[in-house]
C-alpha cells in the first residue's frame, strides 16, 4: 500500500485490511529535494511518527519501504 507523506499531504490515510507492506511516497526522488529546509523534514519526520505511533500498531504488516529508486547498471572497463 502506497502512503504520500509529502509536506503538503494531510496524513488521512485509510487502510484497510492488512496490506503485505507499505511503501512511502515523501518526495524523496524528486529532483529538487531542498536539503537544508528544516520544516521540510520536520514535516517527512511527523509523517513517519504519524504512521508508527497509528498505523503500524494496528496492523500486523513487518514491511516498509522508505525509499525505491530505480537499479542503474553501468559497466566499466579496465585498459591497461
Amino acid at each position: 500500500m502506497k502512503l504520500s507523506g509529502r509536506p503538503r499531504d494531510d496524513l488521512n490515510w485509510q487502510v484497510e485490511g492488512n496490506p503485505p507492506l507499505f511503501e512511502f511516497d515523501l518526495g524523496l526522488h524528486e529532483p529538487y529535494f531542498p536539503l537544508e529546509d528544516e520544516l521540510h523534514f520536520q514535516a517527512l519526520s511527523a509523517a513517519l511518527t504519524h504512521f508508527t505511533q497509528e498505523i503500524w500498531p494496528k496492523v500486523s504488516t513487518t514491511k516498509a519501504i522508505l525509499y525505491r529508486e530505480a537499479c542503474q547498471t553501468v559497466s566499466y572497463s579496465l585498459i591497461r
